[in-house]
């Protein structure tokens, strides 16, 4: 092992042999040269560059088949699956116990319904399951084929279709059920997702890449779903750490939030729904672009913000939660600590769901136990659930820095102290008020003699009295 001196050493000689001066001027200035980067990708006026496994990665999402980005269907494949007449008839039997699942499809819990929804009960109780106000419900609906062959087998199905599948997320749940169904089935099925999108291409800013240089320049617009979707997080990404952005005034004069709820905030107005659900999952909660899309059109768009964003009024959070039993659940706290909790709180009260009411009770118990030294509305809660009139708060007026509570806690603990102090004298009474064995005559003199020694000690006291 060399030591610090042979190093040192080593490290002059190798300076001196290789001084930067030696090398040419202009090698020296090239070193501040600005280098071409592999690819670009252009969101409007806004750039930034990425490499050549992120090109790459964006050309395979842009070229690889797939059912859920292109609908499954050429427009000219469409069919009119009003006037469709199909030829098979379902595969999908009758499944034993049939009678119970259709008594779980009428359960308040959603749950429960959910459950129902994945077997094979009747076309009605499957159209009434569609329209349910839990999102989990819809899509194990969509995501149960044998509930799929009976819905489209009929116009009242394929009308309540029709209107689910405009939900982002559950038409790309129906599509991936599609791929299970009969080859009529599917047709009709796909027509029916590919009706519902919405065909915003041209008004929507140009999402692209660009690589190459001069003649052999290439430029791509990406169109799928799956593309964009990972275009808009590497732009937020790359303008978010300010690496490599062009074409853009604010970026330099901005923090990294800043930063943030601008290009989340341009994301926020694409028509486009995958460039919004990007956006809604990197807002950040205190930013204007998160309380835009909480408002959002498209449900799945909301369903993207994982965390209630700040400053929404009593009907922007009506729209943010959907009615769906879940996200009650799911933002309940965030919910009962507002200004207007107390009214929220005689709404889920009053919640047919026992998930609402159960969460609703959870939460009340997790407040009163709270250390808290701001005031907390007074909640209510469902008589039909639970009540709370056995549950004793804390008690909120203990200040362990008041010299009188310390004076009593420690006048416990004395008291305390006493009680033991009886208890173990009691315990030495009993041991010698108990019989003595029977013993041999020898050992029982021994024996006493040794308990009179004993007695004489304990006699004595162990410290002197004051």
């Amino acid at each position: 092992m060399l030591l610090e001196e042979d190093l040192r050493r080593e490290r002059d000689e190798w300076d001196e042999e290789n001084l930067v001066g030696d090398f040419p001027p202009l090698c020296v200035v090239n070193l501040f040269r600005e280098i071409e980067p592999d690819a670009v990708l252009r969101y409007g006026s806004v750039s930034v560059d990425i490499d050549a496994d992120l090109l790459e990665s964006l050309l395979d999402d842009e070229f690889k088949f797939s059912r859920e980005d292109d609908d499954g269907l050429d427009p000219v494949q469409v069919l009119d699956y009003d006037a469709v007449n199909f030829l098979s008839k379902s595969s999908c039997a009758r499944e034993p116990g049939r009678e119970l699942w259709e008594k779980f499809a009428k359960h308040p819990h959603h749950g429960m319904r959910a459950i129902a929804a994945q077997h094979a009960i009747s076309a009605s109780t499957f159209r009434r399951l569609l329209a349910d106000r839990s999102y989990k419900v819809r899509k194990t609906i969509l995501g149960n084929a044998c509930a799929l062959e009976s819905l489209v087998r009929s116009k009242k199905g394929r009308a309540a279709l029709s209107k689910a599948v405009a939900d982002y997320e559950l038409r790309k749940e129906t599509l991936r059920t599609a791929d299970s169904l009969s080859e009529e089935a599917a047709r009709v099925l796909s027509s029916i997702a590919f009706r519902a999108a919405d065909d915003v291409s041209e008004a929507a800013p140009v999402v692209e890449i660009a690589f190459g240089v001069d003649e052999d320049r290439t430029v791509i617009a990406l169109t799928t779903d799956s593309a964009l979707t990972d275009a808009a997080f590497w732009l937020i990404e790359k303008y978010q750490h300010k690496e490599g952005v062009h074409g853009d005034v604010h970026s330099g004069s901005l923090d990294r939030n800043e930063r943030s709820d601008y290009i989340c905030g341009l994301l926020a107005e694409d028509p486009r729904v995958v460039v919004r659900m990007a956006a809604a999952q990197s807002a950040r909660v205190e930013s204007k672009a998160a309380r835009m899309l909480a408002v959002d059109g498209s449900a799945s768009v909301r369903r993207q913000l994982y965390e209630m964003p700040l400053g929404l009024d009593t009907q922007e959070l009506e729209i943010f939660l959907s009615d769906d039993p879940e996200r009650f659940v799911e933002f309940m706290e965030e919910i009962l600590k507002r200004p207007d909790g107390g009214k929220w709180a005689e709404r889920f009260e009053k919640d047919p769901d026992p998930a609402v009411q159960r969460e609703l009770i959870r939460a009340v118990i997790a407040d009163l136990n709270r250390d808290d030294a701001q005031p907390k509305p007074q909640f209510k809660v469902a008589p039909s659930a639970a009540t709370l009139e056995d549950i004793t708060p804390l008690p909120g007026d203990m200040n362990i820095d008041d010299p009188d509570y310390l004076d009593e806690w420690l006048l416990d603990e004395d008291e305390k102290e006493d009680e033991w102090d009886n208890d173990d004298d009691e315990d030495k009474d009993w041991r010698m008020s108990s019989e003595e064995p029977d013993f041999p005559d020898t050992e029982k003199s021994e024996i006493a003699v040794a308990d009179d020694e004993e007695s004489d000690t304990a006699s004595k006291p162990d410290r002197p009295e004051k």
